[in-house]
């Protein structure tokens, strides 16, 4: 028996940490790629310490405006990033700030570097075959569609909703408008948006007028938290289906 009311056209689905993870996991790329370009180590609360500054506090402030999407223009953007988390860890000569933003990105630009979670393969092929629509939206880099097709997720998508394609990011209600309008969806309550962050995810997609569901992979919430009250909360992407039809 379906839990979501009503007509569901189409489901958006975060990338990050709702289709795939970096394996093993994302501070051990960043501290392996720090130690091939410096010979040394980061120390690792510090390198965490700094990652979560930029990623958490310093990069959505950026990314609340929305800016003109070109190829040039993600590379800036992913260069301001990785340049604010170098300075933070003592890299303050631009050219080995360079080296780092170049081996960053070869790595995260690398199929082989993320694994697919296990319960997306059946949730994805139960959603096709009840015959919803699907779509991956995201905030992410320009190779969003590349990354996809490397890890064999394309057909199973419809059409792909990245940020530095669109020039505004989650939970900017543009984006989501994009997204609707890209699928043309009229109606924002026919779309159901699935993902992993309280903020930009669940948040943003209600604001927009969509209708979230929390995937909360480590049960870090409990259904009582106000922060996702009266939305529904899911730990895998194998109760998504039941939920929808």
């Amino acid at each position: 028996m379906a839990i979501v009311s009503g007509l569901v056209d189409i489901v958006f689905l975060d990338f990050g940490n709702t289709l795939v993870h970096p394996e093993p996991d994302w501070m051990s790329h960043y501290l392996d790629i720090y130690e091939q370009v410096l010979g040394q180590r980061p120390n690792e609360d510090l390198a965490a310490q700094s990652v979560f500054d930029v990623w958490t506090n310093l990069w959505p402030e950026i990314e609340s405006t929305c800016w003109t999407p070109s190829l040039a223009e993600d590379r800036t953007h992913r260069h301001w990033r990785e340049t604010a988390i170098a300075r933070r860890l003592g890299v303050t000569d631009p050219a080995t700030q360079q080296k780092i933003l170049h081996n960053l990105n070869r790595r995260f630009h690398n199929p082989g570097t993320f694994a697919v979670y296990p319960d997306v393969w059946p949730a994805l092929t139960k959603l096709r075959q009840d015959n919803f629509r699907l779509a991956v939206l995201s905030n992410w880099d320009w190779d969003l569609p590349e990354l996809l097709a490397g890890l064999g997720l394309t057909a199973y998508f419809d059409y792909v909703i990245v940020s530095a394609r669109v020039g505004c990011a989650k939970p900017n209600p543009l984006i989501f408008r994009q997204a609707l309008q890209t699928g043309g969806i009229h109606t924002p309550k026919q779309a159901i948006h699935v993902g992993d962050n309280i903020v930009t995810d669940v948040q943003g997609a209600a604001r927009a007028g969509l209708r979230p569901i929390f995937l909360d992979r480590d049960e870090n919430f409990s259904t009582e938290d106000p922060a996702i009250s009266n939305i529904i909360k899911i730990t895998a992407l194998t109760e998504l289906p039941a939920l929808l039809t």
